[in-house]
């Protein structure tokens, strides 16, 4: 099947759409904007979380939450109750809130612990 762009009449343009590609288009339901709007924010909470990954040191931990979102988002792409996607929304964008926290207070945190010392508090005696 052969498609233009419309308003467009240069060969470059034109394009092959393979049968499978029409099919899948033809088949997807169409969105009432409610449901766009949903749609487009648990794929920008899906975004923001894999953005966030490149902020973690560790690359266990950072292929760990990469897998466990991926995990959490196919196990929950079948729900269609829209109140159910809603709380699933919201604690997922509970659980990236915690993860953004956990982030920035590792940011703040010395990189080596033991070279931290300790306050000497007025009229105590601390030996170290």
């Amino acid at each position: 099947m052969r498609f233009r762009w419309r308003g467009c009449e240069d060969a470059c343009v034109v394009g092959i759409m393979t049968k499978r590609r029409v099919k899948h288009m033809a088949s997807r339901a169409k969105l009432n904007l409610k449901e766009f709007m949903t749609r487009m924010q648990v794929l920008g909470l899906y975004r923001d979380i894999h953005r966030s990954l490149k902020h973690i040191q560790s690359p266990s931990e950072r292929a760990f939450i990469r897998d466990w979102t991926r995990f959490d988002f196919k196990k929950s792409a079948t729900v269609t109750d829209p109140e159910m996607i809603q709380f699933l929304l919201s604690k997922g964008k509970a659980e990236y809130h915690h993860l953004q926290s956990n982030l920035q207070l590792s940011a703040r945190a010395p990189a080596d612990a033991t070279t931290v010392r300790p306050k000497k508090i007025a009229g105590t005696s601390v030996k170290i």
